[in-house]
């Protein structure tokens, strides 16, 4: 007789559910949750889940959490306000789309219906087409951090409140010197949101000092305020805010207008990217290691690395396994470098370079040692075939006073004796000594 394996309980598929898929969508209409299941899936990448009533959720979620969650309600929909509550207390986001009167005059602003408070913390997406809009920032807006800046509290933490589901890493400021202070120590604050009035420095004063030490492309600055001056929008623009909003506001326009900014902020990053980024290696192309390593405050070794025979595995295995072998080589170089706090760069071709921060030449020589070691153990598998590399590198050891491109021109010529003693090898100088490494 077979061994049959004993049915999972619903703790058990709840859970593969949950490791499998990253969405759940709340709907008591099983057709309509369906066709939006595949939609998601098809558009985002995300795997869904399907849920049609409080009780299942409530199941799913006591064993597993999602990135976010679709409801969709109609008129006739129970547990509206419980489901809501129940993703509010896991901090999944909710996305709201619904046929239901009340739904379609909140999203137009015109709610007035007492049980408009049902939709209260969910975010309100009344045309169906754009959920799936909603759902792809999902990925950027994790990485976004905010800081907000109000001396009231209770305007903070309703903020706070209406911005938590998105996943955004948030500071916050009571005052202007504060809000200063904080931007000088965390160089990763991507959206300050800062009211106008404030105790010591007004919010048009705040950003005007943010605008004097950080670019439109660094820092967003969006100005708030329950003024009835109509001008302080244009003020606040001069000064280089990049957006403004009177109190009182919708949440739907408050969430809006943060999220239009971090659309912002998601292409000029991915243009800086193509501008900075070489195309295959995802490494800095020439232009922008050279500005890296300018900025750099100072130097420690630098390094020229070259594959050897490059041009023999285009050869025999096509143009298509050449570009396999620079991206894995890339990804060693890379792990190396983000390890070590170096800075590297495809300059051209199969040719990379590597320059340290100060520090200790020996051990940055044992460094360059285990690299070389690595990339002639780390096979490349292409189809069928498997593809061993070597490389050639010159390193040399910093000189006071040496520009960069000195230093990458004594780099060469050490790259050309490793090389001519017959490739896979390591020569360096440093301080008038010189070695040979293999």
């Amino acid at each position: 007789m077979r061994n049959r394996q004993r049915p999972k309980t619903i703790r058990q598929r709840y859970a593969e559910i949950g490791d499998l898929n990253q969405g759940i969508i709340i709907c008591d209409a099983l057709t309509a949750a369906l066709q939006l299941k595949r939609e998601v899936e098809a558009q985002t990448g995300y795997l869904v889940a399907l849920s049609q009533n409080l009780s299942t959720t409530a199941t799913m979620l006591k064993y597993r959490s999602f990135a976010f969650a679709v409801c969709c309600f109609s008129k006739a929909s129970k547990d509206k306000r419980e489901i809501l509550h129940l993703l509010g207390n896991h901090n999944i986001r909710a996305i709201i789309t619904s046929a239901d009167p009340v739904l379609q005059e909140r999203s137009s602003g015109d709610a007035g219906d007492p049980n408009e408070e049902v939709y209260r913390g969910g975010e309100i997406v009344a045309d169906r087409r754009l959920v799936v809009r909603q759902i792809k920032e999902l990925a950027f807006t994790r990485d976004v951090s905010l800081l907000i800046v109000d001396d009231s509290d209770a305007s903070i933490i309703d903020m706070k409140r209406i911005l938590a589901p998105y996943g955004f890493a948030i500071f916050t400021a009571r005052s202007g010197k504060n809000a200063l202070e904080i931007l000088s120590g965390n160089a990763g604050i991507d959206i300050v949101i800062t009211d106008y009035y404030m105790p010591d420095i007004d919010g048009y004063e705040l950003t005007l000092a943010i605008r004097s030490k950080f670019g439109l492309d660094e820092v967003r600055v969006i100005g708030i305020s329950a003024s009835s001056d109509r001008h302080l929008s244009a003020a606040f623009l001069h000064a280089g805010a990049s957006d403004f909003i009177y109190r009182p506001f919708a949440e739907e326009e408050f969430r809006c207008r943060i999220l239009n900014n971090v659309e912002t902020i998601r292409h000029l990053s991915r243009l800086k990217d193509l501008a900075e980024r070489d195309g295959l290696t995802r490494l800095f192309n020439r232009r922008a290691f050279f500005e890296k390593v300018e900025d750099m405050a100072e130097r420690g070794a630098t390094i020229l690395v070259d594959l050897d025979d490059f041009k023999a595995v285009n050869d025999s295995h096509g143009h298509d396994a050449g570009d396999h072998v620079l991206t894995v080589v890339a990804g060693l170089l890379r792990g190396y470098a983000d390890h070590h706090d170096a800075v590297v760069g495809r300059l051209g071709g199969e040719e990379f370079a590597i320059v340290f921060p100060p520090g200790v030449f020996g051990a940055q020589l044992e460094i360059c040692q285990s690299l070389l070691e690595d990339i002639r153990q780390t096979p490349v598998v292409h189809k069928d075939a498997m593809i061993y590399m070597t490389a050639s590198m010159g390193m040399v050891g910093f000189e006071p006073g040496s520009s960069i491109d000195q230093q990458l021109s004594i780099a060469d010529k050490l790259l050309y004796m490793a090389k001519e003693q017959g490739r896979n090898k390591l020569v360096w100088l440093n301080d008038g000594a010189n070695g040979v490494s293999t």
